[in-house]
């Protein structure tokens, strides 16, 4: 489970009390829904990091190495192509299951992952 922060701000605008703040919301609403398990990693939105952000969130910061940038092209079939074309063995594919176009294109992705 991860943290992402709760506002989605760019960290490395806020300082190490906003970011702080940003975390522990987060980590408090993660433990609350899961019935008492927290976050064990952090990705920080926009993949914005600098000493400050390393410091002050308290947990592994894990970065992506393929961007689908689905939410910009707003297509499944161009999520789907940037998976398979660019992603391989080890990498950490960031795509947004807030949106439908991406939902649907991870149940194509997956099976072709696998196989």
């Amino acid at each position: 489970m991860g943290n992402h922060s709760t506002n989605h701000p760019k960290l490395t605008k806020l300082d190490a009390a906003g970011i702080k703040k940003e975390i522990q919301t987060t980590t408090d609403a993660i433990v609350k829904a899961t019935g008492g398990k927290g976050p064990t990693v952090m990705r920080p939105p926009f993949g914005a990091v600098n000493e400050t952000v390393k410091q002050t969130v308290g947990f592994p910061i894990i970065m992506w190495s393929v961007d689908t940038l689905d939410w910009k092209t707003k297509s499944k079939k161009k999520t789907i192509r940037s998976v398979m074309n660019d992603a391989h063995d080890g990498d950490i594919v960031l795509m947004h299951d807030i949106h439908g176009w991406t939902v649907d294109a991870v149940k194509k992705i997956v099976p072709k992952l696998l196989k």
